[in-house]
């Protein structure tokens, strides 16, 4: 009885043993998975932290490039406005002028720019007779930059008995990439037409673009001060619209994070 009662407590004594050391074992694999854990959830804090700063340096670049390019576009265009004779333009254009559903042809000018995939385009649209101006709308010819299709509309709209003219700037390509959107700045800007006054200008910021849809005001411009003598922006029922515009492409910053900048849009 009593070798019995020995060899039951080896065996619990063994057991204890053996409990020590798996219970032993358990917080050390514990240990190292908290410790591996902690190591990839610092890689990770890092790599955000690498991220943010890439997305911001990035952004910091891209920004610095569209307001260089701002710039060389705005001096472009105040040295063609600067040699352009109003004047005889008008005059030739009365000869020969054409139906309201008629625009003179717009002036293309693009330049690509490799470093950051942007392109850069000018229209200027004369337009003429308008007595005939009503609701329905009339665009420019297009201009196509970053293979898009972009024009002015203009149609006249009445609110509270006061008549205006509505301009906008639309994209009418069709069908249009669904893939591809446009967070858009411009302006839009009423030239006069024989003297060296600033023109009149209504500016828009961070406008989402689609297809068909105009983008700009429905009360741009009130027809009594249009008409105006006074203010020189109507000439022998000919007045224009020039626009200066620069698209932004998108970019890929990593295979695995994908950022649409959309297009940065400048209408001048």
């Amino acid at each position: 009885h009593d070798q019995s009662d020995k060899s039951d407590k080896a065996i619990i004594d063994e057991l204890h043993e053996r409990l020590a050391v798996k219970t032993i074992e358990l917080e050390n694999a514990t240990n190292s998975f908290r410790t591996v854990l902690g190591l990839k959830n610092q890689k990770i804090r890092e790599m955000e932290e690498r991220i943010s700063l890439l997305i911001a340096t990035k952004q910091e670049e891209m920004n610095n490039a569209i307001t260089d390019q701002m710039k060389i576009m705005q001096t472009k265009l105040d040295n063609m406005e600067s040699t352009l004779n109003i004047r005889a333009l008008s005059d030739k254009s009365t000869t020969n002028s054409r139906p309201i559903m008629e625009i003179v042809q717009p002036t293309r000018d693009v330049t690509p720019i490799v470093d950051n995939g942007v392109t850069s385009g000018i229209i200027r649209a004369k337009f003429t007779e308008i007595s005939k101006l009503t609701k329905s709308h009339v665009q420019s010819e297009a201009i196509k930059v970053a293979g898009l299709d972009w024009v002015i509309r203009i149609y006249q709209t009445t609110r509270e008995d006061t008549k205006y003219l509505s301009a906008f700037l639309a994209i009418i390509t069709k069908p249009f990439p669904e893939a591809r959107s446009f967070s858009v700045y411009f302006k839009i800007k009423l030239v006069r037409q024989s003297s060296c006054e600033a023109p009149f200008v209504r500016e828009h910021n961070g406008v989402k673009f689609d297809t068909s849809k105009g983008y700009g005001n429905n009360k741009f411009f009130k027809f009594e001060e249009l008409l105006s003598t006074s203010n020189d922006y109507v000439t022998r029922s000919i007045w224009r619209l020039i626009s200066q515009f620069i698209p932004q492409s998108n970019f890929v910053i990593f295979d695995f994070l994908s950022f649409d900048y959309k297009y940065l849009l400048l209408l001048l």
